[in-house]
């Protein structure tokens, strides 16, 4: 018998032989092979999985543009969220979602459904438009300020 399903999430396959001997003995051989090909659950990070990097895209008077890009320095998947404190109020945002405090500017950044999940070596790119309110926070933006959720 061999029986063979796939799965949406990768192969599952299962090979079962069976062998009847007719001398009056009933002997039954059974040999069973797996093989999976499922792909990893992706982890929440930890610190030092991902390094983010910020690059100006952009720049006026008042306001200000910025690339960001998060590389997956692990051996695992990563369903990645970061949060950071920006120079400015967002105006907008691309290729994530996000959540920003108007109070202290600190933005949550995720992935949307195609981009949430960072593989092993992967970098993922989004970025955002600000309108600048000044230099009420210093050097907000060093990735030492960046942490991992």
């Amino acid at each position: 018998m061999i029986l063979r399903k796939l799965k949406s999430m990768g192969i599952l396959i299962l090979f079962g032989v069976s062998i009847l001997m007719s001398s009056g003995l009933e002997v039954e051989m059974k040999k069973n092979y797996s093989f999976h090909n499922i792909k990893p659950e992706a982890l929440p990070p930890k610190k030092g999985d991902l390094l983010v990097t910020q690059n100006l895209k952009k720049s006026w008077d008042g306001g200000f543009c910025n690339g960001v890009e998060i590389l997956n320095t692990s051996n695992h998947p990563i369903d990645w969220e970061i949060d950071f404190v920006v120079e400015g109020k967002i105006i907008t945002a691309w290729s994530s979602n996000y959540i920003q405090d108007t109070d202290t500017l600190r933005l949550l950044v995720s992935g949307l459904d195609w981009n949430n999940i960072v593989k092993p070596l992967e970098v993922i790119k989004f970025g955002y438009c600000a309108d600048e309110v000044g230099n009420i926070i210093d050097n907000a933006t060093d990735i030492d300020m960046i942490t991992y959720s």
